[in-house]
């Protein structure tokens, strides 16, 4: 921290191995994959007696590897990687008698699960059978909040109002009309998909504090 300027720095680095245990006669609802992801970030802060800034980078590094063979004894899974860049600007500005505004807008993205990209399964939880789309793109969002709030003896609430773009949104749908029967039983079919979204609300948090002696 110097003149009131406070940085931080950082990264991450991990592996995941899942493997699928033999002989259980059952077709795994995902293929064996290795997962590796890396990232780094920058945060830089300014804080002031009337105000504080923040503003913040990242980039994300994630592969995936999977094999595996389906319930028609048909080999599928793939090599897929995905990298892109995040970030965020934000400030609070305080102002009198327990008021304060809060402000930020953030840049994000999500890479596609093993889920959602491998999926050639029965899900037992959700009784229904689920196919992944192995060329799916990693969502992107775009959010902004902004939030007034007041701080008082003893009442206080808390206001977020916010909108948010995603492309490339990722969910599951049921195919219509298809059906996959196993000697389980028949079930219906999800296959994952894509799609842009829009999403804006307001969340308000409110709280009074009972006097003491009561």
């Amino acid at each position: 921290t110097k003149n009131g300027w406070e940085s931080e720095f950082g990264a991450n680095v991990s592996l995941q191995v899942n493997n699928n245990v033999p002989g259980t006669l059952n077709t795994p609802l995902i293929p064996n994959y290795d997962s590796f992801s890396t990232g780094a970030f920058a945060i830089q802060r300014l804080v002031r007696d009337g105000y504080e800034l923040e503003g913040g980078i990242r980039y994300d590094f994630r592969t995936f590897d999977a094999a595996g063979f389906d319930r028609n004894l048909e080999y599928y899974g793939g090599y897929r990687q995905f990298h892109n860049i995040s970030g965020t600007l934000g400030a609070i500005l305080p102002m009198e008698n327990g008021w304060q505004l809060r402000s930020n807008i953030g840049l994000a993205w999500r890479a596609p699960s093993a889920n959602e990209l491998y999926s050639n399964g029965l899900h037992h939880g959700a009784a229904l059978y689920e196919i992944g789309d192995p060329a799916m793109e990693s969502e992107r969002s775009l959010k902004w909040i902004v939030t007034p709030s007041y701080m008082g003896e003893r009442f206080s609430f808390s206001l977020d109002a916010y909108a948010q773009y995603i492309s490339h949104y990722i969910y599951a749908q049921p195919s219509a009309g298809e059906f996959i029967q196993t000697i389980r039983g028949t079930f219906p079919v999800f296959r994952y998909g894509q799609t842009d979204a829009a999403l804006w609300g307001i969340d308000l948090t409110a709280q009074y504090r009972l006097p003491l002696g009561l």
